[in-house]
């Protein structure tokens, strides 16, 4: 016989004092002709400290981190289902793991009562936050827990693979059918920009792709509206300026896209400027983080602010030939779900006015 999980919500991220959203079930399983009687209790604790300390030593005056609500009787199936699991303190951004136990007793060959005890495999890994803010950096030591395992280096397309996944479920897509899964081209553009091309990655290496990519894939799973902009394709994501200002320089004064900066986890404003002479110039604007504020100021109202930018330019990448086109909007058009009810004045904020405002021309 044996102790196993069957469902599990991990690895994954909770918050500190709030139900873990999935169930853990347990299973007890034994042989056909088996006259066990189920109904023992079953145990959860947690066993693996991912830091390499016992979960059980903590800092002075730290709480000691347990799980709560762990404790369940099986049913007449052999099945405990661990539906309200609460973890009263955070894990300090360390990677955990649960495992569940039972003891039995059963007979021998010679019908004498004996004690089993029967553990489950550990669950994947748990990191507990005391607030949302910590999301990207237990995001971060999720993927390198289950990642890595271990290891120091792993190849890129198990990497790979790992950061697809996990940026699915952060911008809640489904897994067997995301409306936008990172392309071929994301990934080009993150083995070269962010991996060197190696075809062995290091744990210091994703560290430091995380530190860039985390924050931003943060501000697109938490920020109002920004999760929709993504999948939609208005946020162009993975672009160089290389690439874009060619195609800017052939679009009329008032074009712009959103991209990631290369080197800041921002975004950037490319667009197509001009002045009153005729003159144009493609131009980026690296956005700040005083520029939007949350619910109050969105990044649509931010952009619905300045007039002149005229025409929005929306990534969208073909199922099958993963080809990418840039299909041009009228911004207040594409924008307007995503606008806040009341009308913003135009641009008038210090700081970023001169560098985005863009002059039409005959």
């Amino acid at each position: 016989m044996a102790l196993v999980l069957t469902s599990q919500p991990f690895p994954n991220s909770v918050k500190q004092n709030q139900k873990v959203d999935e169930p853990i079930v347990v299973r007890l399983l034994t042989g056909a002709k088996s006259d066990i009687k189920p109904h023992c209790k079953i145990i959860g604790e947690i066993v693996t400290n991912l830091a390499g300390n016992s979960p059980k030593k903590t800092a002075r005056n730290q709480p000691p981190i347990v799980v709560e609500n762990a404790e369940k009787v099986m049913n007449d199936q052999g099945i405990a289902a661990f539906d309200n699991l609460k973890f009263p303190t955070g894990t300090r951004l360390k990677g955990i793991r649960l495992k569940f136990s039972t003891k039995l007793n059963v007979p021998d060959k010679l019908g004498t009562m004996r004690a089993l005890n029967l553990e489950t495999p550990s669950t994947g890994t748990v990191v507990v936050k005391t607030n949302e803010n910590q999301w990207w950096e237990a995001e971060g030591i999720l993927i390198k827990n289950t990642a890595f395992e271990g290891q120091s280096e792993i190849s890129w397309y198990r990497m790979a693979n790992w950061i697809q996944r996990r940026y699915i479920i952060a911008t809640r897509q489904h897994l067997q059918t995301p409306m936008r899964p990172l392309s071929s081209h994301d990934f080009k553009y993150i083995h070269r920009n962010k991996f060197d091309n190696k075809l062995m990655v290091s744990q210091s290496q994703f560290d430091k792709f995380w530190e860039w990519f985390g924050p931003l894939l943060h501000k697109i799973r938490h920020q109002r509206y920004l999760c929709p902009l993504w999948t939609k394709g208005f946020l162009c994501g993975f672009l160089t300026r290389e690439e874009v200002e060619p195609v800017l320089r052939n679009e009329k004064v008032g074009t712009f896209l959103i991209r990631f900066s290369e080197n800041k986890d921002s975004f950037a404003i490319s667009y197509q400027g001009g002045d009153n002479t005729g003159q144009t110039k493609v131009k980026h604007y690296l956005m700040k983080s005083d520029d939007t504020h949350g619910a109050k100021k969105t990044l649509a109202d931010f952009l619905r602010e300045f007039r002149d930018l005229t025409i929005i330019l929306q990534l969208i990448t073909e199922r099958g030939t993963d080809k990418r086109i840039l299909c041009r909007y009228d911004k207040d058009t594409a924008l307007a779900e995503f606008y806040s009810k009341d009308k913003g004045s135009n641009a008038s904020a210090d700081g970023y006015m001169e560098e985005i405002e863009v002059v039409t021309f005959q």
